[in-house]
């Protein structure tokens, strides 16, 4: 049974949690043993029915599970068999093993049973390293902090049970994903800093949880994310940080806290060095700006959006009635903020577009057709071509939802993000390195013009585009069908294949890529093909906002 059928057909019951061996008890010498601890169960209770966890968080030391000699370092957990006992012996270390026994049982819903056997989804007898250590003290904290019976008791006494479960769970799913080497490793934990950048963390924590040496990390992590490893933190952190302080109005201490930052003098200075002002100041002048703004102006129009500026529009603080949503709203990266909006096609025609009453109609310039015999009844449209550099085109939608403060601080914010990052980059590739941009979609293969992923790949201090792109960026033309036989023309230093759909159609693609035509080209010859999702060929504000972090990963994926 997999992990999501096992969770949702089972409930857990917290019964008990007490501490194993204390700091200071025994006087002798090593191996002497500790206190037994057999397993407690009530006079009701099976001792069969009970699922029973040690958790070590201190020291370390030998284990007897009913005479199988087990060693458990600090930090790590352990299924014990339903029904056996176990006690601990003294290490080698100055540190008496101390640790912590959780007991709970397992109903299958509409059952009164508990159910023995055990917590199916870990094993018996086998330790789980649990990183970070300071999320499993917490843990522990959580539970020994409770010493009441009370329907508050017990329902914290049951959330910080799924949590423990969920972290070992987690723990125990990174160890089996092995790297296949360093750099596999740190792309780990990168993935696992995005979760936990809240979480207390530390280089040689990081490093340890993924088997590599501190100083090959650092190195490994500063290449493949662009920032060093506390830098980029520091960075997760400050961004959610800027998201809270126009979304709340809790006080700097705990916005600090709950992004990661303990101390909060500490948190004002990066900040200040980040964004340029402290942040009690950037909440007051945003804030400020935001009434004013809304004093002033009238109100937000009835917009209705067509095409991929609505990333451009959302970015801007504006949120459109409706969009043509039907292919771009399963694509986008930001689909999170789509709810609400309505999903009308161009194709529908002018009369089911005026039934929404808009203010304003924001078209591509291509499908403007589509409305032409509207002219003179229909509120203003505008027609935006995408052809345009991506910086001109949110500028002029700015023009339109007066929003142009707001989008000269987007731009020269992102201009200076983007330099940091081909900064951190300059130590993985060459100078005037050209690069090529192709999407399969379909079965069929386009090249890409300075659009999209382009916009932000061809920059002076990142990629130079192929002799093939700069054809096309010359022709005027966005993209361009190609066949195997035109790929050398789109040949390059590095070539980003972009994919869309699933696993399967990736891996068709990887099938596609095997062909004869693929393996001459010199970006294939030298393992810089990098696959990425197709959801990065949108060039909006917004999709570039979210590209920045991801693009040190696509560059460290190779086919």
């Amino acid at each position: 049974m997999d992990q999501q059928t096992y969770m949702q057909s089972h409930t857990l019951q917290f019964a008990s949690f007490r501490k194993i061996g204390s700091r200071g008890t025994s006087k002798a010498g090593n191996n002497e043993e500790m206190e037994p601890a057999r397993i407690v169960t009530s006079p009701r209770t099976d001792t069969e029915q009970l699922c029973s966890f040690l958790l070590m968080v201190e020291g370390a030391g030998m284990v007897d599970l009913d005479g199988e000699l087990l060693f458990m370092r600090n930090g790590t957990g352990m299924q014990i068999r339903p029904g056996g006992s176990f006690c601990l012996k003294r290490g080698d270390g100055p540190t008496p093993p101390c640790g912590w026994l959780v007991q709970f049982q397992i109903f299958h819903h509409g059952e009164a049973a508990p159910l023995a056997g055990g917590f199916q989804l870990l094993p018996y007898h086998q330790e789980i390293v649990v990183r970070p250590l300071a999320a499993l003290l917490l843990v522990v904290q959580r539970l020994a902090a409770v010493s009441g019976d009370g329907e508050l008791d017990a329902l914290r006494q049951q959330g910080a049970l799924c949590e423990l479960l969920a972290l070992l769970l987690e723990s125990r799913q990174q160890e089996q994903r092995r790297p296949e080497g360093p750099a596999d490793a740190v792309k780990q934990a990168i993935a696992y800093v995005h979760k936990h950048y809240a979480q207390p963390l530390t280089v040689e924590q990081l490093a340890g949880m993924v088997g590599v040496g501190r100083w090959q990390f650092s190195e490994l992590f500063r290449r493949l994310a662009g920032e060093k490893p506390l830098d980029y933190i520091n960075q997760l952190r400050l961004k959610r940080a800027k998201e809270l302080l126009l979304l709340t109005d809790d006080p700097l201490r705990d916005v600090a806290q709950s992004v990661g930052f303990k101390d909060e003098c500490y948190f004002n200075r990066r900040f200040t060095r980040m964004y340029g002002c402290s942040p009690k100041a950037y909440a007051r002048s945003r804030k400020q700006g935001q009434k004013s703004q809304a004093a002033s102006q009238p109100a937000q129009p009835r917009l209705v959006v067509f095409g991929s500026m609505l990333g451009d529009v959302l970015m801007l603080g504006a949120r459109p009635l409706a969009a043509s949503l039907r292919i771009m709203g399963q694509q986008v990266v930001y689909r999170d903020q789509l709810q609400g909006i309505r999903n009308v096609e161009a194709e529908d025609g002018p009369e089911t577009i005026l039934k929404l009453q808009p203010d304003l109609i924001l078209f591509d310039q291509e499908k403007a057709h589509l409305m032409a015999n509207s002219q003179g009844i229909a509120p203003p449209i505008v027609c935006i071509g995408r052809t345009e550099d991506a910086s001109v085109r949110l500028r002029a939608i700015a023009g339109l939802l007066g929003t142009a403060g707001r989008a000269e601080c987007w731009l020269a914010a992102h201009e200076a993000n983007i330099e940091r990052m081909w900064a951190g980059l300059q130590n993985i590739i060459g100078q005037q390195e050209t690069a090529s941009v192709l999407v399969h979609l379909r079965g069929q293969l386009f090249a890409m013009s300075n659009q999209g992923l382009g916009a932000t790949i061809y920059h002076p201090h990142g990629f130079c585009p192929s002799t093939g792109v700069r054809k096309l960026m010359a022709s005027g033309k966005r993209f361009i069908s190609i066949t195997a036989n035109e790929l050398p023309d789109y040949d390059a230093d590095r070539l980003f294949v972009l994919v869309s759909g699933g696993e399967e159609q990736q891996a068709a693609v990887r099938t596609w890529l095997g062909q004869p035509a693929w393996s001459r080209l010199k970006a294939f010859r030298s393992g810089t093909v990098h696959l990425a999702e197709a959801k990065w060929n949108y060039d909006d504000a917004l999709t570039r906002e979210y590209l920045l972090p991801m693009l040190p990963e696509i560059l460290a994926s190779r086919y």
